[in-house]
């Protein structure tokens, strides 16, 4: 179900893009398939779920979607007789060609509430070959009112023939105060050093820095920080920690370690502590870094990298984890 507060509201640094596109809406010279890109965490889902609801309702100088019309209600309620979501049918899964054929039906049949007929495609990367081929076909014959978009944290990954008949929409965070207020008010009982800290940390993506705030994500972060040090600094509990991650959410464990080696790398080369991500942990990563060789620091780091890339198939993660410790573990 799609709440009201993701409708009718667009996110401050999504603006400039939104007024872009609602110029085309007004000259009715919109087109039929857009590309929303950008960074994970962004606002992106957001933003396609914004132009949907907006399109779809009837109320006359609306400058969102009003919530209230009919239309408007079946979109909130997920049952929107002209709207079609297309997902991955489980985590970390392709979406395949049977549900883009699928929505070949779909377009080719006349809208039942005589307006747009939308599908919303997310994320557009997980895709498989014969999935974009299928879609290749759909965006070259567009039909009447229809619009399909395809929401990506990377869209340079999706087939040229593809990008080349959509409208690039780039979910930009450069507009760091908007983000920065935004955050604010939906965490008014941080500081602002607090919230600064957790936007250096998650490089300005504002979503991310929602969830970096939350009391239980900095528990687990602490923890797994403890257990980084205490595997590291005295080469002891290697195993057991490597068999501790591979049970729990192995690919934030990841993103918190390349992001840590990262910042130790920095620190090593520069000595400067501005430079860094984790700003509310500097002095850990000082101390780390004081007690690291930095060629262990960066093979560490690229073979994380690389474990991120392998934890969707079917490896032995425990051993990946255990191979990823022992590289970091040659002590000045």
């Amino acid at each position: 179900m799609i709440v009201a507060s993701k409708i009718n509201k667009c996110l401050p640094w999504q603006m400039d893009q939104w007024q872009k596109l609602r110029q085309g809406i007004e000259s009715e010279r919109f087109p039929h398939a857009i590309i929303i890109g950008g960074e994970a965490d962004t606002g992106k889902a957001l933003f396609s779920d914004f132009i949907a609801a907006f399109l779809f309702c009837k109320k006359e100088g609306r400058e969102q979607a009003c919530g209230e019309c009919a239309e408007c209600r079946y979109y909130q309620a997920g049952s929107h007789p002209d709207f079609r979501l297309v997902e991955p049918e489980k985590e970390g899964g392709i979406i395949t060609v049977n549900q883009i054929r699928e929505l070949s039906s779909f377009f080719s049949m006349s809208s039942q509430m005589m307006g747009y007929k939308i599908a919303i495609i997310r994320p557009a990367d997980r895709m498989n070959t014969n999935a974009a081929n299928s879609l290749l076909k759909t965006l070259e014959e567009p039909a009447g009112k229809s619009l399909i978009i395809l929401v990506s944290d990377l869209p340079l990954s999706l087939p040229a023939t593809i990008r080349s008949r959509c409208q690039m929409v780039e979910s930009s965070i450069d507009d760091h105060k908007s983000i920065t207020d935004w955050v604010s008010q939906q965490q008014q009982e941080q500081s602002i050093e607090k919230i600064e800290d957790a936007l250096a940390a998650v490089s300005g993506r504002p979503l991310a820095a929602i969830e970096f705030l939350k009391p239980e994500y900095q528990e687990n972060r602490l923890s797994v920080l403890q257990e980084f040090e205490s595997a590291l600094l005295s080469n002891k509990n290697i195993l057991d920690t490597a068999k501790k991650w591979s049970s729990v959410n192995t690919k934030e464990v990841l993103e918190f370690l390349i992001s840590w080696a990262i910042d130790i790398a920095i620190y090593k080369s520069t000595e400067n502590t501005e430079m860094l991500k984790n700003r509310d942990i500097r002095q850990r990563i000082i101390t780390i870094s004081n007690n690291l060789e930095l060629k262990s620091v960066i093979a560490f780091s690229e073979k994380a990298m690389e474990a991120r890339r392998f934890i969707d198939r079917k490896v032995n993660v425990q051993l990946l984890l255990e191979e990823l410790l022992v590289t970091c573990s040659n002590k000045k």
